[in-house]
């Protein structure tokens, strides 16, 4: 295992580099989208951008590494991501700034593929589950990492948006650098949506609730900080506590699930964030520890949703058509990652500081209801009778999801 990770380490360091990059620039711009005065709306417009551009690139990008191979791919799509995190800071505009997001979220989907192709065809099937694991904690602690430059980089002026570029371009030279066989290029069949759909509408249900929850922290979690006066060291810290407690939460509430099973772990965990994010609303004129540790908890819970729900839609379908219902999930998920934003940014607008908790409070008890709904209409697969265990995940690509659900390659020759 020690040797794999070695061989493996230019691969991860790449990665984690340039998502500490991608995690600063994600809350920079909700942090000065904010001090700009821009109105809810537009900032969640803008904010909702990254996650179209996601759901474009996964069509466009999978021609894309077909045509030109994933080396060249990752290098053109690193240059682009760079170059658009430096045009940030050129001139704080929301619809200049929205353009920039959608090439940003078009271009990382392309990055995740390779990345995750690179690990799945170097990965023996023994070790696949372990370091696809490895690899989802690494990318969340890159992200919470990214947090912590607010603290010695002032959030003012172009400083932190060249930062940001420099380690998106940095990332490149590991991965460039890297003496792995190139991965073939992916072909992963489809079932229609509607199929998937009537199979398991409770996981589909929860994927774009999910999607929803966590597009709107990832979207707007800095800006709700930097609304309630925070500095922005403490904009960072915050950001960096609720990722922590995702981190920290995904292999104890997975590990729950594999033993009480899916759906009362996923109803729980939604019932539980929406309780935590009322709390955050009630306690935001009190002290900043307190709005720490809900940020803490209702992290722990939303960022452990979406692998919840990909484990329950795997116990509910043969095993055969997991793989092809990959990206109906993906859309699924895009989709509530898009909307997220939209909706919680037009909360500000209506409640003030305190419409993001309560955003995030109505998502989550919407997810919790239609569980404990479906828990009367329907049985589900016993402990005993699920797929497989629990593995911690975020959404990434079709591959990181391939990896996770079925340790066999599914790639053409």
């Amino acid at each position: 295992m020690v040797t794999l990770v070695g061989r493996l380490f230019g691969l991860l360091l790449g990665i984690t580099v340039l998502l500490t990059g991608i995690g600063l620039l994600g809350s920079l711009l909700g942090l000065r989208a904010t001090l700009a005065h821009f109105p809810g709306w537009q900032l969640g417009l803008v904010m909702s951008g990254y996650f179209v551009g996601f759901l474009i690139g996964g069509f466009v990008c999978p021609v894309l590494i077909r045509r030109v191979g994933p080396i060249r791919t990752f290098a053109a799509l690193a240059a682009i991501t760079a170059s658009a995190a430096l045009a940030h800071g050129l001139a704080v505009n929301p619809w200049s700034w929205l353009a920039l997001r959608l090439v940003t979220g078009t271009a990382m989907v392309g990055l995740y593929l390779v990345t995750e192709s690179w690990l799945n065809v170097s990965l023996p099937r023994t070790y696949r589950v372990r370091v696809f694991s490895l690899y989802v904690m690494l990318s969340l602690a890159a992200m919470a990492a990214g947090q912590l430059l607010f603290a010695v980089v002032p959030a003012t002026g172009t400083t932190l948006f060249l930062v940001a570029g420099m380690l998106i371009s940095v990332a490149l030279v590991p991965v460039t650098a890297t003496r792995l066989e190139q991965p073939p290029a992916v072909s992963t069949p489809q079932l229609p949506p509607w199929y998937v759909v009537r199979r398991a509408p409770f996981a589909i249900s929860a994927t774009l609730l999910a999607g929803m929850a966590t597009g709107a922290f990832w979207g707007l979690g800095a800006a709700f900080a930097t609304r309630l006066d925070f500095s922005a060291t403490d904009v960072g810290a915050f950001v960096a506590c609720a990722i922590s407690g995702g981190v920290l939460a995904q292999w104890p509430l997975g590990r729950l699930s594999d033993r009480v099973g899916r759906r009362p772990v996923l109803i729980a965990a939604a019932a539980v964030g929406a309780a935590i994010a009322l709390l955050m609303a009630a306690s935001i004129a009190g002290p900043v520890w307190l709005v720490f540790v809900w940020g803490f908890g209702l992290g722990a819970m939303i960022l452990s949703l979406y692998a919840l729900a990909v484990a329950h839609m795997n116990d509910l379908l043969e095993p055969g058509e997991v793989l092809s219902a990959t990206q109906t999930l993906l859309l699924t998920s895009g989709l509530g990652n898009a909307l997220g934003p939209l909706i919680a940014g037009a909360m500000f607008d209506v409640a003030g500081s305190r419409g993001f908790p309560y955003y995030e409070a109505a998502v989550l008890a919407l997810l919790a209801t239609y569980g404990v709904l479906r828990s009367f209409q329907r049985e589900v697969p016993s402990p005993e009778e699920q797929s497989a265990d629990f593995v911690p995940m975020v959404r990434t690509s079709q591959v990181g999801l391939e990896i996770a659900e079925d340790p066999l390659d599914h790639y053409e020759p």
